[in-house]
């Protein structure tokens, strides 16, 4: 396998693992960005209606907006499965060169 798709490789991964670290705050962001269009209110005490194309999306928008409290396992797994994927890329490229 040549060095570049090598680095493809690992580069998609590392990116992978960036985006599920962050995947709980880019849902609380859309839910939030969703409701102020709609003219919605959102918060963290209950879910009130919110009608969007004349359905209610009030509860899938609160759900999505306190998934935000997941960040507390999935950001410090990301970081952990970053630093550890990127010593495997640094080790397995230091091996290459020898």
């Amino acid at each position: 396998m040549k060095t570049g798709q090598l680095l493809l490789i690992y580069g998609v991964t590392l990116v992978a693992i960036t985006v599920l670290a962050l995947f709980p705050l880019l849902s609380a962001i859309t839910a939030a960005v969703l409701a102020g269009i709609n003219g919605c209110a959102l918060d963290e005490g209950s879910p009130h209606p919110c009608l969007i194309l004349g359905s209610d999306w009030g509860d899938t928008l609160y759900n999505m907006s306190v998934a935000f409290w997941m960040m507390l396992f999935t950001l410090p797994a990301g970081v952990l499965l970053f630093i550890v994927w990127l010593v495997v890329l640094i080790t397995h490229l230091w091996r290459r060169r020898k």
